[in-house]
């Protein structure tokens, strides 16, 4: 029986493995409320630890929620304990319409009426099918489909991979709208650093399959040395915007964030991790 006093998630030695890779080694955190974000490098473990929260891929160690013990459920049974998913890529019916994906999983017709409230771009796209949407449209159908399950947690990876800067912003102020309302906990995963540290309460920063460290997401906001160091996150100027004799347009600063793979500097950078920030 769910405990009201228990945290809504607690991870605890959480292994999986894939063959003879240890993807995840004794993963362990703690979800009271809000949100949580968890960060890092592709090639992580961030994808695994929401599927192995979700029973999409056998796992040991110990996840609850709410004090129940839900490890080595069936996918359908997770869901009907109170945890839903929005996972990486969106995955919404493209030949169903977008009213018809939310009535399909909504109880009750007054319930879709709040999913327009929280994207009122959906209700004017209502008739136009998954694959006539664009991706950020397809991202709030996601998360509109993940809400009608009335869940007590909602795992969310990679929210904002793709998107517009104003579609980020849209899907980042309904993260702050769900957090606010204090019925639904967050379990966030974000290559978006920047999105991580606006939405989050804590952050656990996820190396080679482990939260390598956890900090209120303030901390790791102001400790741009600590983001090098955990994240590969460096401030530098794009030279190939700027010349490097040339001062930024209007004399403003223009900060670019830069994360590199573990495996050096000859390896692919992946520049999405924190967003560019120029005038």
């Amino acid at each position: 029986m769910a405990d009201a006093r228990a945290p809504v998630l607690a991870v605890e030695g959480l292994d999986v493995h894939y063959g003879r890779a240890h993807a995840l080694q004794g993963v362990g955190f703690t979800l009271e409320s809000g949100v949580y974000g968890v960060v890092g490098r592709n090639g992580m473990g961030k994808t695994t630890l929401c599927n192995a929260i979700t029973g999409l891929v056998r796992a040991s160690g110990h996840v609850r929620l709410l004090g129940r013990e839900i490890l080595g459920l069936a996918p359908h049974q997770i869901t009907r304990r109170g945890i839903a998913y929005v996972p990486q890529g969106r995955r919404v019916w493209p030949s169903l319409s977008v009213e018809e994906t939310l009535r399909l999983v909504a109880r009750r017709r007054a319930e879709v009426e709040r999913v327009w409230t929280l994207f009122p771009r959906l209700a004017e796209r209502r008739h136009h099918g998954g694959a006539q949407l664009s991706g950020g449209e397809q991202q709030m159908l996601a998360i509109g489909r993940a809400l009608l399950l009335e869940p007590r947690l909602l795992v969310m990876d990679e929210p904002t991979e793709g998107l517009a800067p104003m579609v980020v912003e849209q899907v980042v102020q309904a993260l702050r709208d769900l957090a606010g309302d204090g019925e639904i906990a967050v379990l966030l995963i974000e290559q978006n650093l920047g999105v991580a540290i606006d939405v989050a309460d804590r952050i656990g920063v996820m190396v080679n399959g482990r939260i390598a460290q956890e900090m209120p997401a303030a901390t790791l906001a102001a400790d741009r040395d600590l983001q090098e160091r955990l994240l590969g996150v460096r401030a530098s100027v794009d030279e190939e915007d700027i010349g490097a004799d040339e001062p930024p347009p209007g004399g403003a600063t223009v900060q670019v964030l830069t994360v590199r793979r573990a495996h050096g500097d000859d390896g692919p950078s992946l520049a999405d991790l924190a967003p560019r920030s120029a005038p």
